[in-house]
């Protein structure tokens, strides 16, 4: 395949899905462009044709020359187990999404979102409403909104799969607590990839 002239955004490049994204795109000779706050993160990991941009997606004015050409951006930024975040992380979550939108207005026609699996029960968990909060937030700027909402993402690097792994190698034995009854719907890091890649088209 021919590298497109328009440029496609990854918003999270350096995410676990991210990462698996980027390379992924890069191998149909798409021209990519990642978004990324710390381009130390990514250093390597790409291939060489990949255009790596740093800023935070808070800040639009800084964001923008990423937006630049750009029809279709991918946004897989979640603020939750980032360094030095705590309890704050929905008001991170809101302001990425809101800088995003806001640079994203000057031509990207189609924003591909990977939220969270879940309904918008009362009881539902703070990241879960953050995530669906992200997606309206999203949704409300004028672009086309086309959101996957996934579970426990699982492949070598997850944070699921790594938590499991550690868990099975260094406990023969654990009690667990009530909260590991709940049921969910995981999904192998390689489909959802290939999820993502195929909204392009679809």
């Amino acid at each position: 395949m021919v590298a497109s002239a328009a440029p496609v955004l990854v918003a999270g490049a350096s995410s676990f899905v991210g990462r698996g994204l980027t390379r992924r795109l890069a191998g149909t000779g798409r021209t990519v462009r990642a978004l990324v706050r710390d381009a130390r993160r990514v250093a390597g990991g790409f291939p060489d044709s990949v255009e790596i941009v740093e800023a935070d997606a808070a800040d639009a004015a800084r964001s923008a020359p990423a937006f630049v050409r750009v029809r279709v951006a991918y946004y897989l930024i979640q603020s939750m187990g980032s360094p030095g975040v705590g309890p704050e992380f929905m008001v991170r979550d809101r302001a990425a999404a809101n800088g995003f939108a806001e640079a994203a207005a000057a031509g990207v026609e189609r924003v591909v979102y990977l939220g969270g699996l879940g309904d918008d029960a009362p009881n539902a968990s703070v990241h879960l409403a953050s995530r669906h909060e992200v997606g309206e937030i999203l949704r409300s700027r004028g672009a086309s909104v086309t959101e996957l909402r996934a579970g426990i993402v699982v492949g070598p690097g997850s944070a699921g799969f790594e938590m499991m792994l550690q868990l099975v190698e260094k406990l023969p034995l654990m009690i667990c607590p009530r909260w590991v009854e709940t049921r969910c719907q995981s999904i192998a890091a390689d489909d959802l990839v290939r999820y993502l890649v195929a909204c392009l088209d679809e």
